[in-house]
């Protein structure tokens, strides 16, 4: 065999027992009912020093948890969609996928949807005006744990499907703080990086993924083999 064709043999086996590996990491990931209470803890600590910091007639307290999407009870999934619904319709309506509110349910039921749920205690006078998303959740984030690529895998990704953040509590950080933790998690579980799709109309996400946290174009990402698409797919190595 050719000092070539040897590299390249390597280097398919090195793939190859990485994917296993990381097949038996995903598989643990998605048995798993929990997630360890400090990756979470974090946002606690930080959100209340920095309302420590704050004295206002309106203020609001969080409680942040994880849940695989079957632990959500289907009051919890409506306020999700209504949540997306209320961010997201036009978007969605203007795009080539159109919206399709069954197909986002199915979405969000999956067997591998993992989900942040953001949920707040406010105190305020007069209270807020009421919405068609009107609950407790204050955001949320649907991400799963899977391949970059269904048909020909090159790594173990956290893929986030999903983050919504409420209008009422925009401008407070809530979002990137939000993203952080799921940075952690997907570090703290050995993923390769962080990945997740953006239209391209949508500019407020584009600057707040690519200025704020520094993502970029995937390679993975339509834009990558000259197709032109109302999408893109930004990723973030982990490493």
């Amino acid at each position: 065999m050719k000092s070539k064709d040897l590299k390249i043999l390597r280097k398919k086996l090195a793939v190859a027992n990485k994917l296993s590996l990381e097949k038996d990491l995903l598989q643990q990931l998605l048995q798993s009912k929990t997630f360890p209470a400090n990756v979470l803890s974090s946002w606690k600590t930080q959100h209340q020093e920095e309302e420590e910091e704050k004295s206002t007639p309106s203020s609001s307290s969080f409680t942040l948890f994880y849940s695989p999407s079957q632990r959500l009870s289907p009051n919890q999934i409506q306020h999700c969609l209504d949540l997306f619904q209320d961010n997201m319709s036009k978007l969605y309506q203007d795009s080539s996928w159109g919206l399709n509110l069954d197909e986002k349910r199915d979405e969000f039921l999956h067997s591998n949807a993992r989900f942040l749920i953001l949920q707040s205690e406010t105190t305020s006078t007069p209270p807020p005006p009421p919405t068609a998303s009107s609950s407790s959740l204050a955001a949320f984030v649907h991400f799963r744990f899977e391949y970059d690529d269904e048909e020909s895998p090159t790594c173990a990704v956290l893929y986030v499907y999903e983050i919504q953040v409420q209008q009422r509590y925009r401008g407070q950080g809530i979002g990137k703080r939000l993203m952080e933790i799921v940075h952690t998690m997907g570090r703290s579980q050995n993923m390769s990086k962080v990945v997740l799709t953006v239209f391209q109309s949508n500019d407020n996400a584009m600057k707040f993924y690519r200025n704020t946290l520094g993502y970029t174009i995937d390679d993975t990402s339509p834009s990558r083999f000259g197709q032109v698409e109302d999408y893109e797919i930004l990723s973030l190595s982990l490493h």
